[in-house]
């Protein structure tokens, strides 16, 4: 069997917080709350938490994307859907 990206570290694992109305994105589970839902942890092969993500928007705005990085000080890059660089953000 060939190994996948995520076996590899090519690419973070992902995992949602909310598993049958519970959550644990910090190893203490708890009930989950409204705005835990949609939130996706992304985790290194040991199983570290590398960043945190979720978009906010509506039908008549644009969206905001929240980026929650353990590393607060690293850029993030942006592709898009097609794997083409889009731009660099840089911390503040």
């Amino acid at each position: 069997m060939d190994a996948t990206p995520y076996d590899t570290g090519a690419r973070l694992e992902p995992h949602v917080w909310v598993h049958d109305g519970i959550t644990s994105p910090d190893g203490l589970s708890r009930d989950a709350e409204a705005d835990d839902y949609g939130r996706v942890d992304f985790d290194d092969d040991e199983g570290t938490t590398i960043a945190t993500l979720w978009i906010e928007g509506s039908p008549t705005s644009a969206e905001e994307v929240f980026v929650l990085k353990l590393d607060v000080n690293a850029s993030v890059i942006i592709h898009g859907p097609g794997g083409e660089y889009i731009g660099t953000a840089q911390p503040l």
